[in-house]
């Protein structure tokens, strides 16, 4: 059910709208503040200080998702449904024993927010949608099953922005995010932290997208057992330690296709190797070849635009000519009539472990482990008809760390 605090009853219309899942009258999530300015629409969630989350939907069509001035997720082109656009849905996934936000709970002096109770076995999706002019949420609402308005906002030009809540039952998809993620997921506490200090507050988040959603932003807070404690002095390598690996990645390549399964393009990995002498607990950059994006120009249609779900590429990198298992990176395709855009990702790092391995590599202990993440950040590529093929640099980040016995 929807619980409100400080007094709101329906939805709001304008102004500054926060909203928060809870559980027992504890938040159990990092807030989120909508508003609007002029054409566009904002959010912004300020779990920690070093994970503050922007969503920015700008009158131009274009959406991102921007971490900090670090890191940004460009959203895919909103989904239409009926009169309006779906921009993205903000997706709540909360563990029984996730740690709560700071300040669970309180709200500043004259600040109202809007509280969401549901179930464990359920989760919180919020559907923020765009409306033409003229155009009212009850003409032509989407038929979003359970969904209720939260807030309504009238934009400069006439057009209509609507949060939509829902509370829905967890699917076989949604908690394998839940387990994967809470597999992943490792925070190392500072070894300088207290005995028995209370780790911070971090969420897990994962962008993805769906023929029949769009864009989805899924939230998980993290629980007490993502977090590793120091080590004993004993067991912690030296920051002079130096290892030396060799990383492969091999030569590969898969079609892109249009809608109606027609090859538009094809996306190809040169394949490449590198040595490195990794510092214990050092954060290294290491290039791994390069990445190219050669369009079909007899095939590909200009002119028309669309758009393609996430399609899922799998291939098998080596460490020391070790395979560590099947590496899956994402890729997103859209096509403007004129320039196809490529984003190349990757869902998180890999935990490269001896215990998880057929044969352990001899420079690596029991009690560490590497972290590998190719790409090293997202890569974006865009080809036209003018500039048919494109190349950029793959590029990775190698991390050579201990974990914890209760990690091993």
């Amino acid at each position: 059910m929807f619980k409100e605090k400080k007094g709101i009853t329906g939805p709001q219309h304008g102004g500054a709208f926060r909203i928060a899942p809870m559980r027992d009258e504890i938040f159990t999530a990092a807030m989120w503040r909508f508003w609007n300015e002029g054409n566009d629409i904002y959010a912004i969630s300020r779990g920690a200080a070093s994970q503050q989350l922007k969503l920015s939907v700008h009158a131009s069509g274009e959406s991102s998702v921007r971490f900090n001035e670090r890191g940004r997720w460009k959203l895919s082109p909103a989904l239409k449904m009926g009169d309006w656009l779906h921009v993205c849905e903000v997706r709540f996934l909360i563990n029984p024993d996730a740690l709560p936000p700071p300040l669970a709970g309180k709200l500043k002096r004259n600040q109202k927010a809007h509280g969401v109770e549901f179930a464990p076995d359920k989760y919180l999706a919020l559907n923020l949608f765009v409306g033409p002019p003229g155009v009212q949420w009850n003409d032509d609402a989407p038929a979003l099953v359970g969904g209720k308005p939260l807030w309504i906002c009238k934009l400069a030009d006439g057009r209509t922005g609507v949060l939509v809540g829902r509370i829905i039952e967890l699917d076989e998809a949604n908690r394998n995010v839940i387990a994967d993620l809470r597999e992943k997921m490792q925070i190392n506490v500072k070894a300088d932290s207290k005995p028995g200090a209370k780790p911070p507050y971090v969420e897990a988040r994962m962008h993805s997208w769906s023929p029949t959603n769009g864009n989805i932003i899924a939230i998980m807070p993290l629980h007490l057992g993502a977090f590793r404690q120091p080590r004993p002095t004993s067991m912690i390598s030296s920051s002079d330690d130096i290892r030396r690996f060799t990383v492969n990645v091999p030569a590969l390549g898969m079609n892109l296709a249009a809608p109606d399964r027609s090859t538009v393009a094809r996306l190809i990995v040169t394949g490449g190797s590198a040595e490195l002498s990794a510092h214990f607990d050092h954060d290294h950059i290491i290039s791994l070849g390069q990445l190219r994006l050669e369009l079909d120009l007899e095939s590909l249609r200009f002119g028309e635009q669309f758009v393609m779900p996430l399609q899922l590429w799998d291939w098998m990198p080596t460490i020391d000519g070790v395979p560590f298992g099947q590496w899956r990176t994402g890729v997103y395709l859209r096509f403007d009539g004129a320039v196809m855009t490529v984003e190349f990702i990757t869902a998180g790092g890999v935990n490269v472990r001896n215990k998880f391995l057929k044969q352990p590599l001899e420079g690596l202990a029991n009690h560490e482990e590497i972290l590998l993440t190719i790409p090293s950040d997202p890569l974006i590529l865009k080809a036209s008809k003018v500039s048919p093929h494109v190349v950029v640099d793959l590029k990775a980040r190698f991390w050579f760390r201990s974990i914890s016995s209760a990690a091993s």
